[in-house]
């Protein structure tokens, strides 16, 4: 009895080790995942003057503003570096299952998010500021991200 006894504890550390094992290398993944070159784009567009302003994260932590009138290009207006505060924008995206959702419906001022991997485009979701019907999901990221963005830049 005490032979068994030893075997099944036995097999139970050895399962709780792989266990445990399995669980710190999908952590490991998770943090890869987020090192790749990855990058979101969240601008606002349209009205009168055609302006154009947006922002790229990058998973890196590099931030970047942006501005285009009448299609010319004014270039990077800002640009700080927070590597681990953007991280939490990245796990939303694949929270939200933002790769699979299709909403691309622009009005006169029209918001946007865009995800890259790789520098190829994944997925693109847009709408009308005046747009209720837009994934809520989507318009909350959009709006912590500029919210985000909004206080880092008086910071920097």
């Amino acid at each position: 009895m005490l032979i068994k006894m030893n075997f099944y504890q036995t097999l139970l550390t050895i399962s709780i080790i792989f266990m445990a094992a399995g669980c710190c290398k999908k952590n490991i993944n998770q943090e890869k995942s987020y090192s790749q070159n990855l990058k979101i784009v969240v601008s606002a567009s349209g009205g009168f003057s055609g302006e154009s302003i947006g922002y790229d994260l990058k998973s890196n932590g590099e931030i970047r503003g942006w501005e285009m009138v009448a299609g010319k290009s004014l270039e990077y207006i800002s640009k700080f570096n927070a590597p681990d505060s953007v991280k939490i924008f990245f796990s939303k995206i694949d929270k939200i299952g933002f790769k699979n959702i299709q909403y691309l419906i622009p009005g006169n001022q029209t918001n946007s998010l865009l995800f890259y991997e790789n520098d190829s485009l994944v997925n693109e979701v847009g709408w009308s500021n005046s747009n209720n019907q837009a994934p809520i999901d989507v318009k909350d990221l959009y709006n912590s991200i500029m919210d985000f963005i909004k206080e880092n830049r008086m910071k920097n």
